[in-house]
């Protein structure tokens, strides 16, 4: 249920992040909801490491700690890309970050499909 949960809230807050950043971007907004993107970003984070935690829980210290240090990096470079390559390569930092943010959106998918894929497999080998 907590998998389930924190992965719907992940897809949310990373959709709802990723129109703000793109409309930030093409300057279809001003600076006023920068600070609703980096709660919707902080959201996405917690719930990467929620589902990071699962996966250390589970075993899966690999792909476990993978989620912790992404969401780490994701949080620490949304934190500080206005005062990152300042001026005309600042769309690089932009790149990254948006990069990084999906890599976030994908590895929480992969930790959901992963871990469906573990407890359907724990219920089949209680029934055999």
């Amino acid at each position: 249920m907590v998998v389930r949960v924190t992965t719907m809230v992940l897809r949310i807050a990373a959709l709802l992040a990723l129109i703000l950043g793109i409309l930030f971007w093409v300057n279809l907004l001003g600076g006023g909801l920068v600070m609703v993107h980096m709660l919707l970003g902080l959201i996405v984070t917690l719930a990467v490491w929620i589902l990071g935690g699962v996966m250390l829980a589970n075993k899966n210290i690999g792909l476990g700690l993978g989620a912790i240090v992404l969401g780490l990096i994701v949080l620490i470079l949304g934190m500080t890309q206005r005062t990152l390559l300042i001026g005309s390569m600042h769309w690089l930092i932009q790149v990254i970050h948006l990069l990084l943010g999906l890599g976030a959106i994908g590895i929480g998918e992969a930790i959901a499909a992963r871990y469906k894929r573990e407890s359907a497999q724990a219920v089949q080998s209680v029934r055999s």
